[in-house]
């Protein structure tokens, strides 16, 4: 049995980098090949314990001692072609990821489940833009062509340990194998013009369209798994989610230091199969409407910049997690409808040279009004993962000199992590601040995350009758460097 006071439980290895080279072969062609990776290990994973522990980040009590890691690399071309009053841009972008994890999902101080998770990423896509280039005319406009293919293989491993169960038989393996093929395309333009320099009306729409491709199959790993009910499964499917999103957006500029404005917006997160739990179900597509007023406001030449904005989301299909009996996995369904409404205020000071603060709040009343679960009804609960309320203040000193100086704090309010509304994470702050030295062709920086080791819960879920939790990250301290050349 392993507890969380081992330091290196729980200890996270991150690199990342990015890598950009930039060329221009002519004066009207414009060439960015960047690179991006990361390598992410924590060989000693065991995150979770009892959610109203004292200390959730040392309070974990399992028997096995799992494992993560995530290797991603990337490489995409950005190309910019500027013709008479017009611009063609070209994103071409590859990116394969590979994702690996294994853990206990029992939670007990008895070796009885594990769970091995593996996954593998490939994608490429491509975008074309056309868009106009003469910033005098009162007529702006753009349009484009996406495409998008992307394979996903996973595998998922539950071992279930016989021996412990006091069943006095070898343990069994029940595996899940499946591939997700995506082609996805879309069309889009937009189209903005100014009315005697004042009047701004935005037009936009957009079509998306995924095909999905699914193959699975499920394999119990012995004969008493089958009389468990897991019984030797597969199959096949394919499905087409398409929408159109439309848009439209009016501003005013009331004067040279005001401009109002209202908009709408349609949004849309594609449908998919389930890969573990049922099994090549599908869930469908969420679709959001977005509607918001506000007022952009700039005072004291730009030393002072003042925006707020109301908000009224409704949500369709919103999709969410629902956990298994047991909580051993979660499968992905639909929730109905639901509703956020809310404002906003965002705050820019520059009082003096090289000085820079920021501030915000936010307020979100954010409610199911449809949804339930078996006999489980929950309109009018809040949306979980949804704080009522966010602040944030922050400053920034750039001297002279090339050194530079940055803090910031937030505040995240009331969160719940169940439907239901019965388990949440109390409000929390997070302090972080970075110091660094910034010239031509470097830049080098100190930094401190979560100063003040503040302890909060980023993820909840049941297991039995006890909910778990997995603690945010801990003061952390590091260096980051940035080179151009």
């Amino acid at each position: 049995m392993t507890d969380g006071s081992d330091d290196d439980v729980g200890r996270e290895e991150k690199v990342d980098g990015r890598f950009l080279l930039q060329a221009t072969p002519t004066d009207a062609l414009d060439l960015i090949l960047s690179y991006d990776l990361q390598r992410y290990s924590s060989p000693k994973y065991a995150n979770f314990a009892p959610l109203k522990s004292d200390d959730l980040r040392k309070d974990i009590t399992v028997d096995y001692l799992g494992e993560t890691s995530k290797d991603a690399d990337g490489v995409s071309l950005h190309a910019t072609y500027q013709m008479n009053e017009m611009k063609l841009v070209s994103i071409t972008s590859g990116r394969d990821e590979n994702y690996f994890l294994t853990n206990d999902i029992d939670f007990m101080p008895v070796d009885l489940t594990r769970l091995t998770m593996k996954q593998d990423v490939g994608s490429f896509s491509q975008e074309i833009r056309l868009l106009s280039d003469k910033s005098d005319s009162p007529f702006q406009w753009l349009g484009g062509l996406f495409f998008l293919s992307e394979k996903a293989d996973d595998q998922v491993d539950i071992w279930m340990n016989f021996m412990n169960m006091g069943m006095g038989m070898p343990g069994e393996t029940l595996t899940h194998k499946s591939t997700t093929d995506t082609l996805g395309m879309a069309l889009f333009g937009e189209a903005t013009y100014i009315f005697s320099s004042r009047l701004d009306v935005t037009l936009g729409l957009r079509y998306d369209r995924e095909q999905k491709d699914f193959d699975f199959t499920l394999a119990p790993g012995g004969m008493v798994q089958v009389m468990m009910g897991y019984s030797p499964a597969s199959g096949s499917g394919d499905e087409t989610f398409d929408a159109w999103l439309p848009k439209a957006a009016l501003s005013y500029q009331l004067s040279d230091q005001v401009m109002p404005y209202v908009s709408i917006s349609r949004g849309f997160r594609s449908g998919g199969f389930n890969t573990v739990e049922r099994m090549g179900t599908i869930f469908k597509p969420e679709f959001i409407w977005n509607y918001e007023l506000g007022a952009k406001t700039s005072w004291f030449n730009n030393h002072l910049q003042l925006n707020a904005a109301l908000f009224y989301i409704d949500w369709s299909d919103m999709q969410v997690e629902v956990l298994t009996p047991g909580g051993a996995t979660v499968y992905l369904d639909n929730a109905g409808k639901a509703t956020s409404k809310g404002a906003e205020l965002e705050l820019l000071a520059r009082p003096f040279s090289g000085v820079e603060l920021i501030a915000g709040a936010a307020y979100t009343d954010a409610k199911y009004d449809d949804y339930s679960k078996g006999l489980e009804i929950y309109d009018g609960n809040r949306v979980i993962d949804s704080p009522k309320y966010t602040l944030n203040i922050g400053a920034t000193y750039r001297l002279p000199n090339g050194m530079f100086i940055n803090g910031r704090y937030v505040h995240f309010g009331e969160i719940f992590f169940d439907p239901a509304n019965t388990q949440s994470q109390e409000s929390y702050g997070l302090a972080d601040a970075k110091v660094g030295y910034e010239t031509e062709h470097f830049d080098i920086y100190l930094y401190a995350k979560n100063i003040f080791d503040e302890e909060y819960a980023t993820r909840a879920f049941e297991v039995g009758n006890t909910w778990y939790g997995r603690s945010g990250a801990p003061q952390t301290f590091g260096i980051m460097l940035t080179g151009r050349f």
